[in-house]
């Protein structure tokens, strides 16, 4: 009896050696199926919390997961080969529930997940597991079955790996998904959401939920083809935009509609594609770059809203319908838009920074506050502009009015305002853009009021008859210029 007891013991020893534990990939394996012991040394298989799973120099580089499996983490180690981890298309889990990926290789490491008949196949990081660095995810898009899906749950991140996230292939499936929930992290990844190849099928999908985080990543969203959706970048609940490089093109998009109020801050926007405002705020400029974004910005008259803070500049040519407003408080925000409205239909703010560009703003305009920050409002860019106004303009406290002029060919910078409002604090700047004389009498228009009554107010350093000297010309203001109720300067001397 006590025989038999201890043939049985020693039975499932051997098996759970031969099942379960950390393990060296072999030089020379009999297949590329993870899940056979015999590809390993010792002669097990990595599938446990605590079990690390190690690859060096292999003449068998394509590992294909095919159940589910767990591990604490995967190491490669220095000069190993280059690998491609793979899920099977009958359904298999990859689950990181401890240190994640470590590459050491110097080599780009590859997991791709393909389409399913069984299940989603997964790769799944929880607790502080990490997806490590100069690693690949390719998540493939589905023709049937199930799509592929990424998960980061907990406190896990994504390093600084590089996700490429596929769309459906047929009408009515859905694209791949990469979810962060809990307080997991984008950390600094690359993260490709492309759009599907048929109409009525769904683009790859970047969702952030609970109160996970985008970290300093770059998130894409590419336009679909043939019809079918564009990828799409998602923040829900209380999920936080972070520092994060934002880019969307064709009808590819970023959705903060379900998002807890009042909103959420990103690094920046950039491209062509579509924003889904919903009723929130979207900061835009913690990351301090300068982006030009020529989408289109909505909220489906529910009062979503546009805050620019950072050091950067952001560029707006895109005809948006948004109505909360739009608040400049630091940076640029430049308006290049030939049609429509760069700043949807709401008033405009500038509280910091310059508001400047050749574009259309539909909402009334205040330049200044009460505030001891300098704010400015120049048309164009560094050369000589053109700005419309088809509301009414205000000049605030510490409000400044740039005003370019060049000599050849005479032209100068203008505005134009339905109304137009001056206080005493409000200053004048102007700007030669170079040195050489103006013909005398030369009459330029800087604020051309459409509106029937007449400006209000002066700018404190320009009064009504006043001279200004710009550059190797003297300038005199007239507020009555024009059809009567303008801004004009004319050179004097």
């Amino acid at each position: 009896m006590k025989r038999l007891f201890l043939v049985c013991l020693f039975s499932c020893l051997i098996a759970r050696h031969s099942f379960a534990g950390s393990a060296t990939w072999n030089l020379n394996p009999t297949t590329g199926d993870w899940n056979t012991a015999a590809n390993w040394t010792p002669e097990t298989i990595p599938n446990g919390s605590n079990d690390i799973a190690t690859f060096g120099i292999s003449n068998v580089t394509d590992v294909s997961v095919s159940v589910f499996t767990e591990v604490n983490g995967i190491v490669f180690d220095s000069g190993a080969s280059t690998f491609t981890v793979s899920t099977t298309p009958f359904g298999s889990t990859l689950v990181f529930t401890g240190t994640g990926i470590t590459n050491d290789s110097g080599a780009e490491q590859t997991f791709a997940l393909l389409p399913t008949f069984n299940g989603p196949g997964v790769i799944q990081f929880g607790s502080s597991a990490t997806a490590g660095k100069r690693t690949s995810f390719v998540s493939n898009g589905v023709a049937s079955g199930a799509a592929p899906e990424i998960d980061f749950m907990n406190s896990s991140n994504a390093g600084s790996g590089r996700f490429t996230n596929n769309g459906a292939l047929a009408s009515g499936l859905p694209g791949c998904l990469i979810l962060f929930s809990e307080n997991s992290t984008a950390t600094r990844a690359t993260i490709t959401n492309n759009g599907a190849t048929e109409a009525g099928a769904e683009g790859g999908i970047t969702r952030f939920i609970d109160t996970s985080s985008a970290g300093e990543a770059t998130l894409t969203a590419n336009g679909g083809s043939n019809g079918g959706d564009g990828g799409l970048i998602q923040f829900s609940d209380s999920a936080d935009g972070g520092t994060a490089r934002v880019e969307l093109f064709g009808n590819g998009s970023l959705d903060i509609t379900p998002h807890d109020a009042p909103g959420i801050t990103i690094g920046s926007i950039e491209g062509n594609g579509e924003v889904l405002l919903g009723a929130n705020t979207l900061i835009i400029g913690s990351n301090n770059l300068g982006t030009t974004f020529a989408g289109l910005l909505e909220d489906d008259g529910s009062g979503g809203s546009i805050v620019k803070i950072g050091k950067g500049s952001l560029s707006l040519s895109g005809a948006s319908s948004y109505t909360g407003g739009t608040l400049l408080k630091n940076g640029g925000l430049r308006v290049g838009n030939t049609t429509g409205s760069a700043t949807g239909t709401g008033p405009v703010q500038v509280s910091g920074g310059t508001l400047s560009g050749n574009g259309i703003i539909a909402g009334p305009v205040n330049v200044g506050t009460r505030q001891n920050r300098q704010t400015r409002l120049t048309p164009g860019n560094s050369a000589v502009g053109f700005l419309t106004i088809q509301n009414t303009l205000s000049f605030g406290l510490n409000g400044t009015y740039v005003w370019k002029v060049q000599v050849m060919p005479p032209k100068a910078d203008e505005i134009v305002a339905a109304g137009v409002s001056i206080v005493s604090g409000a200053l004048f700047s102007p700007v030669a853009l170079s040195d050489a004389t103006l013909p005398l009498g030369e009459d330029f228009i800087a604020i051309s009021n459409t509106a029937a009554t007449p400006i209000s107010g002066t700018f404190g350093n320009l009064a009504d008859g006043a001279t200004v000297t710009v550059g190797s010309n003297k300038f005199q203001a007239n507020y009555e210029g024009g059809d009567r109720n303008d801004l004009t300067l004319t050179v004097v001397q």
